[in-house]
């Protein structure tokens, strides 16, 4: 019939990895913002800025590098070939009326 229906659903750990730019950026931003400022050991300094990487992460991934993210995956019913589909604007693309309305 060339009608082809899946269920889609959440791929938690593919959505998850969209955060690790965001977190890998703070923890760098942070911890040389608080190695040039207070001058201690570098471990500590990860364990003080995982706080303020947590929230630099939130906003940078929900604001700037993807918004609304959501990526399910689901196999094709026919051939078993696992499809993942991601749903969102990744740098605001889709802001642009490049679908039209």
């Amino acid at each position: 019939d060339g009608e082809c229906k899946m269920d889609l659903r959440v791929d938690w750990a593919k959505q998850r990895l969209l955060y690790v730019p965001g977190f890998a950026a703070g923890l760098i931003l942070f911890g040389e913002i608080e190695f040039w400022t207070l001058h201690l050991d570098p471990f500590l300094l990860i364990l003080i800025a995982l706080l303020p990487s947590y929230f630099f992460t939130l906003w940078f991934t929900e604001n700037i590098f993807c918004q609304n993210p959501l990526v399910t995956a689901s196999a094709c019913p026919n051939c078993n070939y696992l499809i993942n589909v991601y749903f969102g604007d990744l740098f605001n693309v889709q802001k642009d009326d490049i679908l039209g309305k």
